[in-house]
């Protein structure tokens, strides 16, 4: 069998040179606009079945699962003819669930804007990767938001993907960007999804449970290296502040980039005209400028490459032991 040799671990570094060069391409056959298609779909014949909505819900993410590892796992199975055609298809899945050169050409425009002053278009560019209303915010805010925004996805665009394609390949990157996807779109707590989309958020809290935790360790060997605050040092901190955070995962990557860059992140912010309380995370901390975009950049691009070579590492060092 192929994975039997260093295949896998061909793979990985594939996926992650063509994310380098490739980036997202905005087209409608990308595997995540095709999973929000199918996800869109069934939700409409499952919100029609006649059961409590957690249940019809819960079946609804189960089935969008079932039906993506089944055709992931197809098109492993149907591509093993060919060395270089399974190589070569196994990268593009996994590149198309990882998105690290998305995210720092998203932070990249809102800084660009900010610096020419325009703060009309840094709004617009922000309100492209965040969830909350935008067209207030100041100079700061909008740092502030880039820079929460960029050390959240590092768990979920980058590292969770990554993840668990080194654990299952190219399905098990399939699988967890389904299920993140699925979060993003029913996982709400309001009156239209706190039932329906209850799995969902669940089942995504737990698949990022681990990735998240993993990823202090890459941020804080990242930070000592661009001469930060060693975090590993304040680990409790750490821990205690991201409690701030509405989610279980998001406020670690959030905690840890807040106390390298030595900045306040979160507090108060508006989601669809309705103000939301919340603590910041780092109080003693400043207000996040332009300046701190660019740090924070840096920080993300170099925590993913500790991260990729880290696991494309043992993928080769477990090939080469079990040859």
């Amino acid at each position: 069998m192929i994975f039997n040799t260093y295949y896998p671990a061909c793979i990985l570094l594939s996926a992650v040179i063509l994310d380098l060069l490739i980036g997202d391409p905005d087209h409608a056959f990308h595997p995540v606009r095709l999973f929000g298609k199918t996800i869109e779909f069934t939700e409409k014949i499952f919100r029609k079945f006649p059961l409590n909505p957690k249940i019809s819900g819960s079946l609804f993410n189960i089935s969008n699962i079932l039906f993506w590892a089944v055709i992931s796992s197809f098109i492993i199975k149907f591509i093993n003819f060919n060395e270089i055609v399974f190589v070569f298809i196994s990268s593009l899945m996994i590149y198309s669930t990882i998105s690290l050169k998305c995210l720092m050409n998203e932070a990249r425009q809102i800084l660009a804007a900010l610096e020419k002053d325009d703060i009309i278009l840094a709004r617009h560019n922000l309100s492209r990767i965040v969830g909350r209303d935008t067209q207030n915010l100041d100079k700061s805010q909008i740092s502030m938001a880039t820079i929460e925004s960029i050390s959240e996805n590092f768990v979920d665009g980058i590292i969770s993907p990554f993840f668990y394609a080194f654990l299952g390949g190219p399905p098990g990157a399939v699988i967890y960007r389904v299920i993140n996807t699925m979060d993003s779109m029913v996982g709400y707590k309001n009156e239209k999804y706190k039932d329906f989309g209850f799995f969902s958020a669940k089942l995504d809290d737990f698949a990022n449970y681990i990735p998240a935790r993993l990823s202090i360790i890459f941020i804080a060997i990242a930070s000592i290296i661009l001469g930060k605050k060693n975090i590993l040092g304040i680990l409790k901190d750490v821990y205690l502040e991201s409690r701030h955070h509405s989610s279980p995962n998001s406020g670690i990557p959030e905690s840890c980039f807040a106390y390298c860059l030595d900045i306040k992140l979160s507090g108060p912010s508006s989601y669809k005209g309705v103000r939301v309380e919340r603590e910041f995370i780092n109080q003693k901390g400043r207000l996040p400028e332009t300046e701190e975009i660019k740090e924070g950049i840096k920080l993300l691009f170099l925590s993913a490459m500790i991260l990729y070579g880290t696991f494309i590492a043992v993928s080769f060092m477990i090939a080469f032991l079990y040859k």
